[in-house]
Parts: structure tokens; C-alpha cells; sequence
């Protein structure tokens, strides 16, 4: 993840007595799709396990004020 892909871009703010004024900018970070598919496929398995985390915690708290 660590090669992600930058671009500047430099614009012309202001052309004096030929002399030439320029701003640079850097553009976001590109992320690939893959990466952000990748991201989405781990946070929806976080997400299961999460939820039968709780689901157990639930599970055993219900079972405990039965008994």
C-alpha cells in the first residue's frame, strides 16, 4: 500500500513583466479499486465477527437473568 500514486499540477497565477508566477498542487492520493475492494471484504468480516461477538454476549446475558 505503501506505492500509491501522486501527480502535481502546476498552475500559472499571474504572468509579470515576463516573469511567470506558478502555483503547485499535489493531488489526492490514488487508491485502486482492488485496495478499496480489499478494505470492504476485511470491514464486512470485522463486521461478522463483531456481530457474533455480541450475539454470544447476548446470548449468555439472557441465559444468566433466566437462571
Amino acid at each position: 500500500m505503501a506505492n500509491l500514486k501522486r501527480n502535481m499540477i502546476e498552475l500559472v497565477k499571474e504572468v509579470k513583466e515576463g516573469e511567470i508566477e506558478t502555483v503547485k498542487y499535489l493531488t489526492p492520493v490514488f487508491i485502486p479499486f482492488s485496495v478499496v475492494y480489499e478494505a470492504i471484504d476485511m470491514t464486512q468480516e470485522i463486521e461478522a465477527e463483531m456481530l457474533k461477538v455480541l450475539d454470544q454476549k447476548r446470548n449468555y446475558l439472557i441465559s444468566y437473568w433466566i437462571l
